[in-house]
């Protein structure tokens, strides 16, 4: 409903200035006209004396008519950008923020494990490939040096998770160690302050823009 509204209001916008050159126009074809009668009446000017300054007038506005075009073309195209970037902004935030809240569930996966843990819950590995993907499509659109920072922080944190827990599931039996359970803890807090970040409850100087 918003996208059609903005849409309308656009052509509207458009309707109108083009309404507007054409009142214009119209006033100085109206303009010349008088001022030709006006020409021949007071100074007994003939057609061609009248012709010559209405083709030197025609060029003239001719000329502030091209500057005005080109500059009203400007200001729409600056208007557009603006508008899409802060489009892309917006989508941006609101992934960087959905997608910190998922690397966190999975990292909250392992809160509560203990050194020694017999069965170690599995990471589906399309489900880390999802989120190295999206990790991706963030990079590649951040806008300032704190997102770029924010994504490493979340991608190093998932990345050394599932690391981990794939490296001691594959031991026999299956268990971390208490090491391995101060880097988890390490990784999953960095993930948060990122998260933190993302939704706005916190700021970091790193993540700041």
């Amino acid at each position: 409903m918003l996208g059609f509204l903005e849409n309308r209001g656009q052509k509207l916008r458009r309707m109108w200035k083009w309404t507007e050159i054409a009142f214009g126009l119209v006033a100085a074809l109206l303009v010349g006209f008088a001022a030709s009668a006006l020409a021949r009446a007071a100074w007994g000017w003939n057609s061609g004396d009248v012709a010559s300054w209405v083709q030197a007038i025609g060029s003239i506005a001719a000329i502030f008519g091209a500057a005005w075009i080109a500059g009203e073309q400007h200001r729409r195209d600056v208007s557009r950008r603006k508008v899409d970037e802060e489009k892309a902004n917006y989508l941006l935030a609101a992934e960087l923020a959905w997608l910190s809240g998922d690397i966190l569930g999975i990292l909250n996966m392992f809160v509560n494990a203990k050194p020694g843990i017999v069965d170690l819950v599995a990471i589906p590995d399309d489900e880390v490939s999802d989120l190295l993907t999206r990790l991706t499509w963030c990079r590649q659109r951040v806008v300032h040096k704190g997102q770029l920072a924010m994504i490493g922080t979340l991608r190093h944190s998932l990345v050394e998770t599932v690391r981990i827990v794939q490296t001691r599931g594959q031991q026999h039996p299956a268990s971390l160690t208490d090491e391995d359970i101060d880097i988890l803890d390490k990784l999953r807090e960095a993930a948060r302050e990122a998260y933190n970040c993302a939704m706005g409850v916190s700021h970091m100087p790193r993540y700041a823009g």
